[in-house]
C-alpha cells in the first residue's frame, strides 16, 4: 500500500531559472522536494515530497541539423508524444516509448524501451548529454553539459538516473532521418 503522498505545494516553474530559485527556497525553508516530469512513476517518486516541482510548463525542443551534427535538446517537461510529433514534422525520428503521455525525464533516465530500439538502441543509447541542476557543497549549481563536467555522472544517468542525482532540465538526444 502506498503512503499518503499528498504534497503541501505543487509548483510550476515557467523558466529554467525558476527551477533553481524554487530549489533554493525549498532548501532554505527545509521543504522536501520531488520533481515531476511526466508523473508516470511506478514507485510514486514524482509525488512523494512536501513540494512537487512539476516541469509540465517547460516543454519544447531545439534541433541542430548540420551535415556533421544531428541532435535535439528537449526541455524536461516534454512528453514522448510531443517529441515524436515534432521530430516527424521535421522528417526525423529517435527511439521513444509507446505511450505519448510519458515524460521524457523518466523515460530517458530509466534507459527507455520502446519503438525503434532495435534500429537505434534504447533511450539511454541516444542520450548524449543533459543540462542539470546539482546540489554541491550545499549550493545549487547548474551544469549545462554533464557529459563535459562529469563523464561518470553522465554514464550513470543513462539508465540509472531516476531520482538520484539532481534535476535534469534538458536532454540532448541523437536524432535520425525518418525511415521510409
Amino acid at each position: 500500500q502506498l503512503e499518503d503522498s499528498s504534497p503541501l505545494y505543487i509548483v510550476l516553474p515557467h523558466t529554467l531559472k525558476d527551477v533553481k530559485n524554487i530549489c533554493k527556497f525549498a532548501q532554505r525553508e527545509k521543504i522536501n522536494v520531488s520533481v515531476r516530469g511526466g508523473g508516470h512513476s511506478y514507485i510514486n517518486a514524482s509525488s512523494s515530497g512536501q513540494m512537487i516541482i512539476s516541469l509540465e510548463k517547460l516543454k519544447g525542443l531545439e534541433l541542430t541539423l548540420t551535415p556533421t551534427k544531428r541532435f535535439a535538446w528537449i526541455l524536461g517537461g516534454s512528453r514522448l508524444g510531443e517529441v515524436a510529433y515534432a521530430l516527424a514534422y521535421n522528417n526525423l525520428e529517435t527511439p521513444h516509448g509507446v505511450c505519448p503521455n510519458v515524460g521524457v525525464g523518466g523515460w530517458y533516465l530509466g534507459s527507455g524501451e520502446g519503438l525503434w530500439q532495435r534500429k537505434y538502441g534504447l533511450g539511454g543509447h541516444v542520450l548524449m548529454d543533459v543540462d542539470m541542476l546539482l546540489l554541491e557543497n550545499n549550493k545549487f549549481k547548474r551544469v549545462k553539459s554533464v557529459a563535459t563536467y562529469d563523464k561518470d555522472l553522465m554514464k550513470s544517468l543513462r539508465g540509472g538516473g531516476q531520482c538520484n542525482f539532481g534535476i535534469v532540465l534538458r536532454f540532448k538526444i541523437k536524432v535520425f532521418p525518418q525511415s521510409k
